[in-house]
């Protein structure tokens, strides 16, 4: 064709090969889609199901009243009839076909596990008649509601992921829902829950912000002061009424938690000092790194010889965070801690206002409202993630925020100082969601399997979302967030335990 000069039926035929190409690489890639689809899918929706089983049996009084009926006393039956027989016939089946299809060996690690999660479902399918059976119409009927709202809140964290101002309307519903609701939270006043709506818009309005504020002394010394009011607030007999405790601190302990207000104080003029000097081009002043130093060390030490009620314990873990904090902030992200710590004590009151008497049981069973706390939980912590930006924000990682510390550029050592700082929030989260718990007496690993199987219906959400077309942007991104989601789940296991370190030996009176 070039020879004889039909150029234009060149294009042709090139443009028509280059189209055949790419989409005999489309089917390349995508030859086993659908199988790999569909076996990671119901793996995802079989661990779901699996852990709400386990929360149902385990952790509920319906598992408790099924369990009572059984002959053993225990509702996992163990029973070799057609399901185990199913299933050996499908594990055999499936790993015939991949045999046959020359699959490779994480194709089977794909196959076994849908299997291992769908087979006690089968096994337990009793104990899903008789849930059926013992529930109401009007219980059916409010749990799909219930439902309904999950999901509905989970796609808008998803969406968070793209639009940070998701986060913003997230806590407008949550906020308005005990104003609107009341009978959700039968025990909150009427103070408690417009101060609960107060505080969700307020720290609702931090996703709208810009996420490369660059650098504000002026937001950060506001802010420390707002965070030194709080703290002189919650060292007060007032912060022990307002959870309806009575104090009775020694005053050694005393002394220790006006030690840790002022090392808040310290920690402000710190910044607006060291700041100051380096806008001059002086350099970061000895003294100053000394003392930023100091406050990090101490911060930590002093909570080890803090009182156990658990009223204290919450007033230190946020001035242990808060010091530090102030000395890794650049422009508002003192204020957004500020307003979620106050959020924090107020989900507290709210939640623990629904269950009355709940000292005096050993343990109270899991109900739909826990799912809710659950979903709080994860709303608080995505907040704690994307309220200042992201894990990839300017704002978290401004590397301006470490010359408090050093000025001499350390990557490591900042790096690690930048990381305490995003982790904070999350430890302040984690802590107030134990506090909970324990407050209401809801076994902590019940309250995790919940929280885990609400996280995984994210993480099959970004699963469909996954791209293989579009730009190198476009594609790592979807990647990028289908792995932070999963990621999450295991940061999940690790701000359990975090809490439970720092909150050792809780009492609650």
């Amino acid at each position: 064709l070039i020879s004889s000069g039909n150029y234009q039926a060149v294009v042709t035929a090139s443009r028509e090969l280059i189209d055949s190409s790419l989409r005999g690489l489309q089917y390349y890639q995508t030859y086993d889609w659908a199988l790999l689809m569909t076996v990671i899918t119901c793996g995802y929706v079989g661990w779901i199901v699996y852990l709400l089983l386990t929360v149902a049996l385990d952790y509920t009084s319906l598992g408790a009243a099924y369990a009572s009926r059984q002959p053993h006393g225990h509702p996992r039956q163990k029973q070799l009839d057609w399901v185990t027989g199913g299933t050996v016939v499908i594990s055999a089946g499936l790993a015939a076909y991949l045999f046959l299809q020359s699959a490779p060996w994480l194709y089977y690690c794909y196959a076994i596990f849908p299997i291992l999660f769908w087979h006690p479902l089968a096994q337990n399918r009793g104990f899903l008649r008789f849930a059926f059976a013992s529930e109401s119409v009007g219980h059916l009927v409010s749990d799909a509601l219930l439902l309904v709202v999950s999901v509905g809140l989970l796609e808008a964290l998803v969406l968070a992921y793209h639009h940070r101002e998701m986060l913003s309307v997230c806590f407008a519903v949550v906020g308005l829902w005990p104003v609107v609701v009341p009978s959700m939270y039968p025990g909150a006043t009427r103070d408690l829950r417009y101060s609960w709506l107060g505080c969700c818009l307020a720290t609702g309005v931090f996703p709208l912000l810009p996420i490369d504020a660059g650098s504000w002394l002026w937001l950060v010394v506001f802010g420390g002061t707002l965070a030194f009011a709080l703290a002189v607030l919650s060292t007060k007999d007032s912060a022990y009424r307002l959870f309806g405790e009575t104090a009775g601190s020694q005053p050694a302990y005393r002394r220790l938690r006006t030690v840790k207000v002022v090392l808040v104080a310290v920690a402000t003029l710190v910044v607006l000092i060291t700041d100051t000097s380096l806008s001059r081009g002086t350099g970061l002043p000895f003294i100053n790194q000394v003392v930023s130093w100091a406050i990090f060390a101490a911060s930590w030490l002093i909570i080890a010889l803090s009182e156990r009620f658990y009223v204290d314990l919450l007033v230190n873990v946020y001035l242990v965070l808060a010091a530090p904090f102030i000395l890794l902030s650049v422009s508002y992200e003192v204020m957004f801690y500020v307003s979620l710590s106050c959020t924090l004590v107020l989900w507290v009151l709210l939640e623990t206002s629904r269950k009355q008497d709940v000292r005096d049981q050993s343990m109270t069973f899991i109900t739909t409202q826990d799912i809710r706390s659950g979903l709080f939980y994860m709303l608080f912590c995505y907040v704690a993630c994307f309220g200042t930006g992201n894990i990839a924000s300017i704002s978290s990682f401004e590397i301006s925020s470490t010359y408090r510390f050093v000025t001499m550029f350390m990557p490591f050592l900042m790096g690690a100082l930048l990381m305490w700082k995003i982790v904070a929030p999350f430890l302040l989260v984690a802590c107030t969601f134990r506090v909970i718990n324990r407050k209401l007496h809801i076994s902590e690993s019940g309250a995790f399997f919940v929280v885990l199987a609400l996280s995984d219906v994210m993480s099959l959400n970004f699963f469909f979302l996954v791209k293989d077309y579009g730009s190198w942007r476009e594609i790592g991104e979807s990647i990028t967030h289908f792995a932070i989601a999963n990621t999450f789940i295991l940061s999940l296991l690790l701000l359990f335990g975090a809490s439970h370190l720092l909150l050792t030996g809780m009492t609650l009176k």
